[in-house]
């Protein structure tokens, strides 16, 4: 009972700890491979989305959806060949996310800060690779590193985290920075031009809209989470889950109309996560530092909008801006890095600062009261983790009070058994002392009996080493019987 609650409890919690495995963010060119790692165990499932098995290992009978687009390797490595769009996506080895890939095509990558990417080599594996970057087609050109033949690398420039490493014809960059953002060459060739940007944090009120943007392609499916598409197009055909919520604009921006709770979270275009929302309730508003957010301005649309604001109620206002009804803009207070712009009903504030926080009113009307936190998306990412490290801890609590418990009972059952048998012990032993008087006299006088006509008097028992009659005459009448045995145990 205790070893079965014990296995239970470590089974459950490396299950936990098993789950704390990073997902792997990969964007790759059309045409070239991927290897995907996954934990060496005697039986394995790739599943490309949870449904689609696509390889599958059983100690040493191997089995494939598509042979010719997947291998596995020995140690349950998924080497995916030939990358098509139709290949980006999530993969999950025994039911665990793995990696989410994201397909790119042609030579300029747009590709998300903080995901790894793969620029391909296009020239004879039989050259070495010499890798370089240029900031702008006209910048300088910077040597990164060079692969030489004997897979040897030479690395040019500083690498301190070891960002940049090398396969057989790609050169990985792994952790993108905003700095990364560059044209590469290898040995001299133009090999791709990467973008990287960031992922837009916006915050908005209920009931309000939200315009994201993505770049304009012939083809555009946006998802909110992964698994959920929303809106699609392929060439002129548009399709929708609900039109009254989304509308593709020709730009292949996605409008969300009437915001509620349920529109908040990551929203990704073609596989790729562009936006990650939060939706505000009520008038007192408490917002990241770094974040978007949109405050309304509640007045008709046919007046000007004059914003104002106040760190303190009590405070002297001071005016932002003024929106016309033509659409032009006067700013009325210094905005360097234009953090403070505006839709037809929205004031729009940036990479929000802590000297943010205040009352804003739009047309004299208070509209909202922002409180800026310096809570970081690492911390809010972490609640997730202290949840599950609290949870190993109530389980390890769990398991010491059922050891407690177990050995308790353990105890107590061991106890009343050693007490039956102690009694069961005695009555033995008495019952045995009986049958052995009554034998030892039955055998040396023959068949005893006491004469019905005189007084028998009284009969004291005795066995050797112990008395059993009473001490209150030393001297004992002729009137009484003493009867001596003898217990012989083996």
């Amino acid at each position: 009972m205790r070893n079965l609650i014990l296995t239970w409890i470590f089974l459950f919690i490396l299950h936990l700890t098993k789950e704390d495995t990073s997902v792997q963010k990969l964007s790759a060119p059309e045409k070239h491979f991927l290897v995907l790692m996954c934990s060496d165990a005697p039986y394995v499932d790739w599943s490309h989305g949870l449904e689609r098995v696509i390889a599958s290992r059983r100690g040493k009978q191997v089995s494939y959806l598509d042979q010719s687009k997947h291998q596995l390797l020995e140690d349950g490595q998924l080497s995916i060949k030939d990358l098509q769009e139709s290949d980006a996506g999530e993969y999950y080895c025994n039911h665990q996310l793995v990696a989410d890939i994201t397909v790119l095509k042609g030579h300029n990558f747009t590709v998300p800060e903080g995901t790894t990417v793969y620029l391909p080599c296009k020239t004879s594996d039989k050259m070495k690779q010499r890798w370089a970057f240029k900031r702008t087609p006209q910048s300088r050109k910077e040597f990164i590193s060079t692969l030489y033949k004997n897979s040897t690398v030479k690395k040019e420039r500083a690498d301190p985290t070891l960002r940049f490493t090398h396969t057989i014809n790609h050169l990985i960059i792994s952790n993108l920075q905003l700095q990364d953002s560059g044209l590469y060459l290898c040995n001299n060739r133009e090999m791709a031009f990467l973008t990287v940007t960031t992922v837009q944090k916006l915050s908005a009120p209920e009931k309000h809209f939200l315009v994201l943007m993505c770049s304009d392609a012939p083809y555009v499916d946006w998802s909110h989470g992964l698994e959920r598409v929303i809106a699609s197009r392929r060439g002129k055909q548009v399709s929708y889950l609900d039109q009254s919520k989304h509308q593709l604009l020709e730009d292949g921006q996605l409008s969300i109309k009437d915001l509620q709770e349920s529109d908040a979270g990551e929203y990704y275009c073609n596989h790729q996560l562009v936006a990650d929302i939060t939706v505000l309730k009520g008038h007192n508003f408490t917002v990241p530092e770094g974040t978007t957010v949109y405050l309304p301005c509640k007045t008709s649309d046919k007046m000007k909008q004059r914003w104002a604001f106040k760190r303190t109620p009590q405070s002297r206002k001071e005016f932002i801006s003024t929106l016309y009804k033509n659409s032009t803009v006067k700013k009325e207070r210094a905005d360097p890095t234009l953090r403070f712009t505006h839709t037809i009903n929205h004031l729009i504030i940036s990479n929000l600062q802590l000297q943010d926080s205040g009352l804003y009113l739009c047309n004299n009307r208070e509209m909202a009261f922002l409180t800026v936190t310096t809570e970081s998306t690492e911390i809010e990412n972490s609640s997730p983790d202290i949840n599950k490290y609290l949870t190993v801890a109530v389980l390890l609590a769990l398991c010491i009070l059922a050891m407690v418990c177990v050995g308790l009972l353990s105890v107590t059952i061991g106890w009343k058994s050693r007490r039956r048998r102690r009694n069961i012990r005695k009555e033995t032993e008495s019952t045995d002392i009986a049958s052995g008087l009554q034998l030892q006299r039955m055998s040396n006088e023959g068949p005893w009996m006491l004469d019905t006509d005189e007084d028998a008097g009284e009969i004291q028992y005795a066995s050797l080493g112990v008395q059993h009659w009473r001490e209150t005459d030393r001297q004992l009448s002729s009137r009484q019987h003493v009867i001596y045995s003898t217990l012989i145990t083996s």
